[in-house]
């Protein structure tokens, strides 16, 4: 079974990581649902951008939390 992308390419938007959250719980917690309701179901050739994304915002720490909680 191929699954096919809703689209060719993709918007800037879907890798934006908000910045209102204080609590890192909190931000693992969107991290990791948009990752895995979003973009590895349609985008998984981005998770490599998204993770750079992370690195930038939230620094390392977080970045390696995300990477344990299942990618």
């Amino acid at each position: 079974m191929t699954h096919e992308k809703p689209f060719n390419s993709y918007f800037e938007e879907i890798l934006r990581i908000p910045n209102d959250y204080k609590e890192e719980k909190d931000i693992l917690d969107y991290l990791t649902m948009h990752r895995d309701k979003f973009i590895n179901k349609h985008y998984p050739e981005l998770i490599e951008k998204f993770e750079n994304e992370i690195l930038e915002k939230y620094g390392e720490s977080v970045l390696i939390q995300y990477r344990l909680s299942g990618h």
